[in-house]
């Protein structure tokens, strides 16, 4: 596990400040286009949707700029990059295991239920006889 001491966190910041500066061609200003930072700067690109709270719940990610900022954060400091270009788990599969959808950020691909189907079966039992590498581990039984 990655740790970070907050002076080294506040110095990663502010470089990443620099370089938005730098891309927008201009000093920044607040409030700062946090959506704008990721794309710019991360490569990232945010979709957001709200979610309802029912009775009882209490929705955590309800302030927006700060919750997109506080998980580039996470990204900047923990993803390692060049590890991301890996095979899908379900990269082989039948396109009839998957169901399309719309949302507000545009088209989303969900999974069938995988045991309703030969290709899922199949799917499944290709994954469980699969051995896990040394830096992972499945729980699929």
């Amino acid at each position: 596990m990655k740790f970070y001491r907050n002076e080294r966190i506040e110095e990663i910041a502010e470089q990443r400040l620099r370089e938005f500066e730098g891309e927008l061609g201009r000093p920044l200003s607040i409030p700062v286009d946090i959506e704008l930072f990721g794309d710019l700067v991360l490569g990232l690109s945010m979709r957001w949707e709200n979610i309802d709270e029912l009775p009882g719940e209490e929705v955590l990610a309800g302030l927006r700029c700060l919750t997109q900022g506080h998980e580039m954060g996470h990204w900047d400091l923990f993803i390692d990059i060049s590890k991301l270009d890996h095979p899908g788990l379900f990269a082989d599969a039948a396109p009839s295991m998957f169901a399309y959808r719309g949302s507000t950020g545009g088209q989303v691909q969900t999974m069938r239920t995988l045991l309703s189907c030969e290709a899922g079966r199949d799917l499944v039992r290709q994954i469980k006889a699969r051995a896990d590498t040394p830096d992972e581990a499945s729980a699929l039984t």
